[in-house]
């Protein structure tokens, strides 16, 4: 094979780049050319709807404050949740006892009289604390009950003090009789 010089190789002065062809190669063949195609057909032009002139500019409306029936809604909403939650509570409390109770009683069905009697008394406790318990889950939930209602009346009064603020300076300010320039 004969020998290449520097620039044959794809060697410069500044490093390496592709080999350059060699005169004895081919140069790539031209892309054949594609055959035209069939125009396609331009739909038609859609007539378009004549343009109104743009809406004037509204003023952005007061913000609404709540009515006093949405208000009381809500704090309706609140009461119940509490109530709800204190109650599943006091429930859960009751079944935790109960089954204490019961597993004492298993525990204790093969031992003599003595046993059995103080099973009954553990079991009495149980559920004497149990019912005190529960008693105390529910004074809670009817005091939370009761400061819910009592904040949400306030939370009306004072709505319904605001609407009534309001309209009557509306009414006030269309009694005024308006200044002619």
């Amino acid at each position: 094979m004969a020998e290449q010089n520097d620039k044959e190789t794809g060697w410069s002065g500044s490093g390496w780049m592709d080999p350059m062809p060699l005169a004895s190669e081919p140069p790539p063949p031209a892309p054949a050319p594609t055959p035209p195609s069939a125009p396609e057909a331009k739909p038609a032009p859609v007539a378009e709807a004549p343009k109104k002139a743009p809406p004037a500019p509204r003023r952005a409306p007061a913000k609404k404050r709540p009515t006093a029936k949405a208000v009381k809604r809500s704090a309706k909403k609140a009461v119940k949740k509490v109530g709800k939650k204190l109650r599943k509570a006091a429930k859960k409390a009751r079944k935790t006892v109960a089954k204490k109770g019961k597993a004492l009683k298993k525990k204790a069905a093969g031992k003599r009289k003595a046993a059995k009697r103080t099973v009954a008394r553990k079991k009495k406790s149980v559920k004497k604390a149990a019912r005190k318990s529960a008693k105390k889950a529910k004074g809670r939930v009817k005091k939370t009950v009761r400061r819910a209602k009592k904040a949400a009346r306030a939370t009306a009064r004072k709505a319904t003090r605001r609407v009534k603020k309001a309209a009557r300076r509306v009414a006030k300010k269309a009694k005024r009789p308006t200044r002619k320039k």
